[in-house]
């Protein structure tokens, strides 16, 4: 349900950047293609096989100073760890933006929620006898935090953007008692639909 209603928000901010005021930026829509593990903040996920993760969003811009913004962002996405656990998740926070020129530098703070699943098979104990179960998923909290340098295609407000991004983030509880770190690293691009 969370997820339906993340989702109609974003396509609604979307259809209404749409119909606003000719001299207000549209929303963009930022696309990441990114190398997902299990660690605690480090450059160790360069030796990792492949782990694939991906998120599609949006941002609203706050408040821009002459080499700055503050903006509101959030997005969907969706892990998967083949020894562990697979998930989708929708995430919304808060960022802060510095250009240098073409280049930018940004960094972002996000609370979300994730629907994991085991990718193996997953056992419980009934009857004295463990005996496999339903995998029908488990919602967990997911904070998160990331940082990205971009670089701007065209000297234009409203032009595509290349960035890399490194985030981390915490899905929790993992067990009873424990919370699962991340790191997600990789790349995407930023652009203007409907400018």
């Amino acid at each position: 349900m969370f997820y339906r209603i993340l989702l109609i928000a974003i396509l609604s901010a979307m259809w209404y950047s749409t119909s606003a005021q000719r001299d207000k930026p549209s929303l963009p829509i930022k696309i990441s293609i990114l190398q997902q593990s299990v660690d605690l903040p480090s450059f160790r996920f360069l030796n990792y096989s492949i782990k694939p993760a991906a998120t599609i969003g949006t941002e609203y811009r706050l408040g821009r100073g002459k080499n700055h913004d503050w903006h509101l962002s959030g997005d969907v996405g969706f892990y998967f760890h083949r020894q562990l656990r697979t998930a989708v998740f929708a995430r919304a926070g808060i960022g802060y933006r510095r250009y240098f020129g073409r280049f930018n530098f940004s960094a972002r703070v996000l609370a979300g929620s994730a629907l994991v699943f085991a990718t193996e098979p997953v056992y419980g104990f009934q009857d004295g006898t463990y005996t496999e179960v339903k995998n029908s998923g488990q919602l967990v909290f997911m904070p998160s935090a990331d940082i990205s340098l971009a670089y701007r295609l065209k000297q234009n407000e409203l032009a595509p953007e290349l960035f890399l991004s490194y985030q981390i983030a915490i899905d929790s509880p993992f067990s009873p008692a424990a919370t699962l770190p991340h790191l997600f690293v990789g790349g995407g691009l930023l652009f203007y639909p409907f400018q």
